[in-house]
């Protein structure tokens, strides 16, 4: 009995020993805990490593090494890293401590615009106090670390000998915390304290969380969401709600190759999406029409265009009866039947005044059925709703945000819906410039296929991802730092040079059978950047070609094409009246005799509809009609018997070739004719009681239909219809005294179209087709002689606005912003604007009395050393297979070819 009662006592002492210890080990030992574990949610990313050495040593030997050494964030790494290396001796200690332990940085933001580090070493047991030990002993200069507690925890903070906090080091049991900032180090402490708590950890799978990498960056969706908050100055956009939303993670690894920095990995998606890329995915097709302007791709690339709408933007709000409407009118009837799986989300470059310029590429078995269908919903009022552009027709979705209604939240910034269709290629842009820069360059061969100008991120798009994200950097650059905040800005500005040394990002998922996969890469030159960003110098241009004319030239040169082989022809008219035709060589094609100088712009028309153009021009007496072999049209000369013609203006309603002439004569009449020279009911003529300032002109607005619309000296502005019917009772009354005729210009902030112009008092106005003034302006004239106009780009899609003052031409953009000034003496100029796109824009000025033209980018800086020789407007093109401007002169009796490297 004894013995049992004893050996019950014994058993009795043993368990509560042992509970004793286990109490003791729980409450007094350290926790094994993982670093991830520790750090807040709002860490922008985190880079982990178990063998952070070796790892680090990896990427000092790589070529990017030199590259990131530029970015003082990566400096300050560096040289930390260095300086402890340095505080515990230099003698490997930090190297073998950290081998097989847990390593990581985390970037956190600390305030709206900063950000800063967070160190956490996992040491070997009891190591952790003697590094410390180690460090003390090599303080210096008057530095020292002093204690304090935060939630009975030590926090030790390291001063320098300015008795500035340097450092916060916090020991949470073999773990060391290390940072500058220490409400971090705090914030780590109460995630120690409180492991229930949402932390960084909490975003990813416990199989992520267990992996041992040798180096791997972690990023989350609301650490990229608090990236831009802290880059743009703001709280919130449409990206960073997107972002916010999704809460997804990505544990990518290292990934070092000669020229790109890399990582890639398994991740998991939240959506149940299949992401094995489309079988019928045509790249090349997609590659010859994404257009060289294009600063980003967004691809979705999936098995079908159902299986794409499993791809939900959360943070979307849609409207119901938008929605409703959608499902009823396009859905129901089959609108996305016929879209194969893949689609393109572009992001072009800065157009003019339009800042967010957006395209949507997709792709199906019967894009006339697609078009169909949307003509019938947008019209569904009785509204006008197409145009041509590039013998393309375009049609016009005035709906906000119909994009992101019609694939669930996706590709959200169309404003407006423009439409049109090359062959299976669907293309919808979210405003008109967007549409024509698209087709201008699909046109000009300017696009990712087919342009000869190298994109080293064109590779990055490929057939076997089943979402990717392609940026370029260089192209991205002014809408970076456009979004960013002041303080951002000017940094990006000082480290252009080392930015730009990447040509960009690339992200990808791919699909296999038993996981999905990320990549994340850096793409970048092996080029020393240089240390200052270095501006554009003015270069001496040579001619590369010269035409010398027996007589001196009054028109010209005018740019238009030849049918047979896609060249370039070139127009121009001597002092005795001869029209003559050079070919791209400048060779003479024809010569033909008329009546008087020309008056009107050189139109192509094609009258036979044979696809063989023909040559329309008009002087005061004649409107002359000229085939390719220098013959007249059948019943061409067309006259206006006892009038003189002042402008004539060429219309092409539906592209259908029905052309018609809109002339306006001296003495304030204005005719249609059709193009055998009959004048249509209702013009025959119209009066408008003076002569027109520039030509009448056709102008087709969104929603409203076909204006006719002439401005006459008096100032007065007026619409009429088709069928020469006012469309507004009186003309509108814009004002007296005017040098430039009414620009039909899309407002970038209010979407819709307007006329513009500015009296040569400096008042601007802007009216809207129902004949109402909606905006006016007087600019300050700095003297009584001060005179403005306005000067539009070739295609109205941009404008200036002028101003002469005594001695000097001011320069503003068509948002009153001024832009530079240029110095001049003469009384007599000509201002061109040519327009290409972003940082592709050239403004002429031609002094007639000394005949140069200088030329200037959209800085103020002039692009050549010595001016051109000109004696009347020039002729500017863009070649954008050689990249470089062709500048053609008239001056006296010869017609003069440069090319301007851009």
């Amino acid at each position: 009995m004894k013995i049992w009662k004893s050996t019950t006592i014994s058993i009795l002492i043993g368990l509560i020993i042992l509970a004793g210890w286990m109490i003791s080990r729980t409450l007094f030992s350290s926790k094994k805990v993982n670093n991830l574990e520790l750090i807040s949610r709002d860490a922008i990313f985190t880079l982990e490593s178990y063998n952070a050495a070796e790892t680090w040593n990896q990427l000092v030997n790589s070529k990017a090494y030199p590259l990131l050494q530029n970015f003082p964030a990566f400096k300050t790494v560096s040289d930390q890293i260095a300086a402890l290396d340095s505080l515990t001796g230099s003698q490997g200690i930090v190297a073998s401590e950290l081998a097989g332990r847990q390593t990581t940085i985390s970037l956190h933001p600390v305030g709206k615009e900063n950000f800063d580090l967070m160190y956490m070493l996992s040491l070997r047991e009891g190591k952790a106090r003697d590094m410390i030990d180690l460090i003390k002993g090599k303080l210096k200069n008057g530095e020292r670390f002093q204690s304090r507690t935060y939630s009975d925890r030590e926090i030790l903070e390291l001063f320098d000998g300015n008795n500035d906090r340097k450092w916060s080091v916090a020991f949470l049991g073999d773990l060391v915390l290390v940072s500058s900032s220490s409400f971090m180090i705090e914030e780590a402490i109460r995630f120690y304290e409180n492991p229930n708590l949402p932390n960084f950890a909490s975003f990813f799978q416990e199989d992520i969380l267990d992996q041992e990498s040798e180096g791997r960056i972690l990023i989350t969706s609301t650490g990229i969401a608090n990236l831009l908050k802290g880059v743009q100055g703001k709280t919130t956009d449409p990206t960073i709600a997107k972002f916010e939303q999704y809460r997804q993670g990505f544990a990518l690894d290292l990934n070092l190759k000669p020229y790109e920095l890399g990582f890639s990995g398994n991740i998991n998606f939240p959506e149940e999406v299949n992401f094995t890329p489309s079988i019928n995915a045509n790249i090349n097709a997609i590659l010859d029409v994404i257009p060289s302007s294009t600063s980003a791709v967004t691809q979705i690339n999936l098995e079908g265009i159902y299986e794409t709408q499993k791809l939900v933007n959360r943070a979307f709000t849609m409207r119901e009866t938008l929605t409703a409407q959608i499902e009823l009118e396009l859905l129901s009837k089959g609108f996305l039947d016929t879209f194969y799986g893949d689609l393109y989300f572009l992001t072009l470059e800065k157009i003019g005044p339009i800042n967010e310029n957006f395209g949507l590429i997709a792709r199906s078995s019967n894009t006339d059925a697609v078009i169909e269908l949307l003509k019938n919903y947008q019209n569904q009022d009785g509204s006008v709703v197409s145009d041509f552009y590039r013998d393309q027709e375009i049609i016009l979705i005035n709906e906000q945000d119909f994009i992101a209604h019609v694939f669930n939240g996706k590709f959200q910034g169309f404003n407006q819906t423009w439409v049109s269709a090359i062959d299976d290629v669907l293309i919808f842009s979210n405003n008109q410039q967007s549409m024509k820069l698209i087709l201008d360059d699909i046109a000009n061969g300017d696009t990712w296929g087919k342009s000869t100008q190298p994109n080293p991120m064109r590779n990055s798009l490929t057939a076997s991802s089943g979402f990717s994200k392609t940026i370029l950097s260089s192209k991205s650059w002014d809408a970076w730092t456009a979004a960013a905040s002041p303080y951002w800005n000017s940094f990006f500005q000082r480290y252009r040079s080392s930015f730009q040394q990447f040509y960009g990002i690339s992200l990808k998922l791919n699909q296999y059978p038993d996981r999905l996969t990320a990549s994340l890469t850096f793409p970048f030159s092996g080029v020393e950047a240089p240390p200052i960003e270095s501006t554009q110098e003015a270069i001496a241009l040579e001619p590369t070609n010269r035409v010398i004319f027996d007589n001196n030239l009054i028109f010209g040169p005018q740019v238009i094409t030849n049918y047979q082989d896609g060249s370039e022809d070139i127009v121009v008219q001597d002092d005795n009246y001869n029209l003559i035709l050079l070919n791209s060589a400048g060779d003479q094609v024809y010569s033909v005799q008329l009546d008087g100088p020309v008056i009107s712009d050189a139109f192509q028309i094609d009258y036979y509809k044979n696809q063989k153009l023909q040559l329309l021009v008009a002087t005061q007496n004649r409107i002359y009609g000229i085939d390719r072999l220098g013959n007249p049209l059948s019943g061409y000369p067309i006259t206006i018997p006892g009038k003189t013609l002042s402008t004539l203006n060429l219309v092409d309603y539906n592209n259908t070739k029905a052309y018609r002439y809109f002339v306006s004569t001296e003495d304030g009449q204005l005719y249609l004719l059709d193009k055998t020279g009959q004048r249509l009911d209702g013009w025959n003529p119209k009066p408008v009681g003076a002569k027109t300032i520039g030509v009448a002109r056709h102008v087709r607005v969104p929603r409203q239909g076909d204006y006719m619309i002439a401005f006459t000296e008096p100032g007065l502005l007026h619409f009429f219809n088709r069928r020469g019917e006012r469309q507004v009772p009186n003309p509108v009354n814009l004002g007296t005294s005017f040098k430039s005729s009414v620009i039909a210009f899309n407002n970038p902030s209010s979407k819709i179209l307007e006329l513009v112009n500015i009296s040569t008092g400096g008042e601007i106005k802007k009216s809207n087709f129902n004949g109402e003034i909606t905006y006016t302006n007087q600019l300050v004239k700095e003297g009584a002689d001060s005179e403005f106009f306005l000067v539009a780009d070739q295609d109205e899609s941009d404008f200036l606005i002028v101003g002469k003052e005594f001695n000097k031409i001011k320069i503003l953009d068509s948002q009153e912003n001024e832009m530079f000034t240029v110095s001049t003496s003469t009384e007599q100029f000509e201002i061109q604007f040519f327009n290409f796109g972003t940082n592709r824009r050239i403004i002429s000025v031609t002094d007639l009395i000394q005949e140069f033209s200088y030329l200037y980018d959209a800085d103020g800086n002039l692009l050549t050393t010595l001016p051109l020789e000109s004696s009347g407007k020039l002729e500017v093109g863009f070649d954008s297979s050689g990249r470089q401007y062709i500048i053609r002169c008239r001056a006296r009796n010869q017609i003069i070819e440069y090319a301007l490297a851009y």
